[in-house]
């Protein structure tokens, strides 16, 4: 065996053997619903008021489809990802979907539109009137969909929907910048 093939695959070894392990409790922790599971059909709410059932199958099609993740009532995560800071809401939303990207939110919207579902958007979880959240709707909870990119000469600022003041501030005190509010 040449050396650099033996050093290369012992090195992979190495690394993979390094890994720590994770168990399928945690797996689900960190996706919400897995793809390839079997997803049971969902009672949900339409933007106009309307009671819909939305089938699991099209649920496990968006799981598919996202990088993000997918959390329905039960999974790990659910609670936090639902939660508002003003604590006297306190809703439930059918399904919480985490965008990791513009091509997840996409796909978010296009499946919101098709069942026509009540939506509600959670980007800090700040708003005061509850507003971030829905009962039996679907969530959209941008807290993954966050970066902020400053360009100094231009003293432009490039952020995603789920990008907290702190982030932006952080980014362009860098520079000698600030920004209001």
């Amino acid at each position: 065996m040449k050396r650099r093939t033996f050093f290369r695959s012992t090195l992979a070894a190495t690394a993979i053997a390094s890994l720590p392990r994770i168990g399928a409790d945690q797996l689900s922790a960190f996706y919400g619903v897995e793809p390839g599971s079997r997803v049971p059909d969902i009672d949900a709410v339409t933007g106009d008021g309307g009671q819909i059932t939305i089938k699991g199958t099209d649920v496990e099609d968006l799981v598919a489809r996202l990088r993000g993740r997918v959390l329905l009532s039960g999974d790990a995560g659910y609670d936090d990802a639902r939660a508002l800071l003003n604590p006297s809401f306190d809703k439930h939303p059918a399904l919480v979907v985490q965008p990791m990207g513009v091509a997840d939110i996409q796909a978010t919207v296009s499946f919101a539109r098709e069942y026509n579902l009540l939506t509600a958007v959670k980007c800090g979880g700040h708003s005061l009137s509850g507003k971030s959240s829905c009962d039996l709707g679907l969530q959209v909870d941008l807290s993954r969909f966050r970066s902020v990119r400053v360009d100094p000469s231009e003293r432009r600022a490039w952020v995603t929907g789920g990008s907290l003041l702190g982030a932006v501030d952080h980014e362009a005190m860098a520079h000698g910048l600030v920004t209001t509010c």
